[in-house]
């Protein structure tokens, strides 16, 4: 049920840019940047920029190998391609101010009863023209959406405090540059955010794109001081390393993600990592590298448990002086780039997009008990691209079980599709 690539009009290849033209369904071209392409378009892209895929199929790649390999293409020669299709009418956005969607409702609504009296009088199959009214408008709705989203930049390369130039691979968050610059700084960060909101990501690429070794180590209360500072077995004698020791002595990004679910005892053992030139392991002292760095991924400011996050625990303040805190909210233009880069249709995709945020609205104004992230989001995008129903999508990635009164109060007000997506 995957999307079908968009086509790249001939000759608007422009590797320097790395940009291209894209021909909608409706005829409409637009330029768009690669980092800004579905799976399926990139596929066409690097086809057209002379790529053989060998080994796993295309399909099978991820969107980040997908742009890693288009990525590599630019600056290049494009191979001579067929000649232009005929031109065709561009839209483009009006400079005027957006329409907010309930006058757009409103309009819509008085165009179909309109019609519809002027129909009735000449006796044409009223519901046939509404249906190909309401296909126009939805169409014409999803150029709309493409053409006033978001204009934020989508960081492709950062520039070091060295003056070395790095490419950033992947969507990023808008708070990524931020935590990017402070990282590069030698701060510690500790992130805070809901689950799935891409702390680990962020994380990750951070470390990708200092050029540094990235390791990570998911804390809870049995952790215990050998987490961090390993030990020597009773066997041999011989010393067991960890990925903390490894960062801490050779340098690198090291994540303590769910720091706030960890015992609060052993993370005592980390202050003098983080302030001091050296700590003491079961083989002995070592230096810090200096180019270290720890980032604590949490759910809450360490201040103990909320109704959403009853097993994390207070950190003791001295732990939480070594970073600094970073709120990670949910970046909702990443999450539709991640949901349509699951190759569902993108109709479909905004659809659905539209009942996860609704139903993450009602529960923030009710005060559930229930988490919404962007994993419902993504792993709801492939079940209905798969060929799951509505409502069983809705049920595994929302409801989860949850009881009447509850579910009522998650999807309040929301109306969910009968039946499956059409192919």
């Amino acid at each position: 049920m995957a999307g079908k690539a968009l086509v790249i009009v001939a000759g608007s290849i422009n590797t320097a840019l790395a940009t291209c033209e894209v021909q909608y369904p409706n005829g409409a071209i637009y330029s768009r940047g690669w980092h800004a392409l579905d799976k399926n378009t990139l596929i066409s892209l690097a086809k057209r920029l002379g790529h053989t895929f060998t080994g796993k199929p295309p399909m099978h790649l991820t969107l980040s190998e997908l742009q890693t390999i288009c990525f590599s293409y630019r600056g290049a020669t494009v191979p001579p391609e067929v000649e232009r299709p005929p031109a065709v009418e561009r839209m483009l956005p009006r400079q005027t101010p957006p329409v907010v969607a309930n006058n757009a409702d409103r309009v819509a609504s008085a165009v179909r009863d309109v019609i519809s009296d002027a129909l009735r009088s000449v006796g044409i199959d009223e519901d046939a023209v509404k249906r190909l009214i309401d296909t126009a408008l939805e169409a014409e709705r999803i150029l709309t959406h493409e053409m006033i989203k978001d204009t934020r930049p989508i960081v492709t390369q950062v520039v070091l405090p060295t003056g070395v130039v790095r490419p950033v691979e992947g969507i990023t968050h808008e708070i990524f540059p931020k935590v990017l610059k402070a990282v590069a700084r030698g701060q510690h960060i500790w992130m805070t955010g809901s689950a799935g909101a891409g702390k680990t990501t962020i994380a990750e690429q951070v470390a990708k794109a200092l050029g540094v070794e990235f390791s990570s180590d998911s804390y809870n209360s049995q952790s215990s001081k050998a987490d961090i500072k390993g030990y020597k077995s009773v066997s041999d004698n011989l010393y067991q390393s960890t990925g903390f020791r490894e960062r801490f002595e050779h340098g690198g990004v090291y994540l303590l993600d769910e720091i706030d679910a960890s015992n609060p005892n052993i993370l005592t053992t980390l202050n003098s990592a983080l302030s001091n030139a050296s700590m003491g392991f079961p083989d002995g002292m070592v230096k810090r590298h200096p180019k270290f760095v720890a980032i604590a991924a949490a759910n809450t400011w360490g201040n103990g448990a909320t109704a959403e996050h009853v097993g994390r625990v207070a950190i003791d303040g001295a732990t939480i002086d070594r970073f600094a805190m970073l709120h990670v909210k949910i970046d909702e233009r990443m999450e539709t780039e991640l949901v349509r880069s699951t190759g569902i249709r993108m109709d479909v995709g905004d659809q659905w997009l539209n009942i996860v945020r609704s139903a993450r609205r009602n529960v923030d104004s009710h005060g559930l008990k229930v988490i919404v992230s962007p994993r419902a989001s993504i792993g709801g995008a492939h079940l209905l691209d798969s060929g799951f129903t509505w409502q069983e999508t809705v049920d595994m990635r929302l409801l989860k079980g949850s009881k009447t009164e509850v579910a009522n109060k998650i999807m309040a007000g929301i109306a969910v599709p009968s039946g499956a997506p059409i192919a």
